[in-house]
């Protein structure tokens, strides 16, 4: 189970934007997903901490789909099944 915090959510944030830089996560050419990626933000609060999400009353769940998919990936286990 993941437990999303602003450290992890940040690090997710940071992979996917690596990955899809590098060109290792590309994305389909689907409107609903662009529009999400294009509306995905981060705010600094007065406390300093950064805040991601989609813009104000916008939605983000495909965002978080794309995160919690890599960072599956890039963490399954490696041990193998006797």
């Amino acid at each position: 189970m993941i437990k999303f915090t602003n450290d992890n959510k940040g690090a997710m944030v940071e992979d996917m934007q690596m990955e899809m830089e590098t060109r290792n996560l590309v994305m389909w050419e689907i409107p609903e997903i662009r529009n999400e990626l294009a509306e995905f933000n981060y705010e600094v609060t007065k406390a300093k901490k950064v805040i991601y999400q989609g813009e104000e009353n916008k939605h983000d769940d495909i965002v978080t789909s794309i995160m919690l998919a890599l960072y599956a990936i890039k963490n399954r286990s490696r041990a193998s099944v006797d």
